[in-house]
């Protein structure tokens, strides 16, 4: 799975998939409001790493994945820790590219984000 970062989509990866597909199975989503997607006006949407992993993990559960690795950057690197502290058993890694620690730390409790990275990380 490939995640985007603020203010780019699923079309920043246009390059690198023809060249990744011939060995893996790709998926690239928007995030809300990104992209191709929108959130209705009104709606409630919470705009927050956890919101948007709700969302991502939503998308998961409908596609059934039951094991995949992730390249991410940006604001999809949060959201990739917070799947694989979820779901240890199916997130088998997360190739992060570039993380916006100003944004993540304000939502993350850093010593809590710190003990379960290393639980995965010692558990791999």
């Amino acid at each position: 799975m490939l995640l985007h970062g603020f203010a780019n989509s699923s079309h920043y990866f246009r390059h690198l998939m023809p060249k990744l597909a011939g060995r893996f199975h790709l998926i690239a989503p928007d995030l809300p409001s990104f992209g191709f997607t929108t959130i209705e006006e009104g709606a409630g949407y919470q705009f927050t790493f956890a919101g948007l992993t709700e969302t991502i993990q939503g998308f998961v559960n409908e596609l059934s994945l039951r094991r995949f690795a992730m390249y991410v950057f940006d604001y999809g690197a949060p959201v990739s820790f917070n799947l694989a502290v979820a779901n240890p058993d199916s997130v088998t890694n997360a190739d992060v590219r570039f993380l916006d620690t100003g944004h993540f730390a304000l939502e993350t409790n850093v010593d809590d984000f710190a003990s379960e990275i290393l639980k995965l990380t010692v558990n791999a």
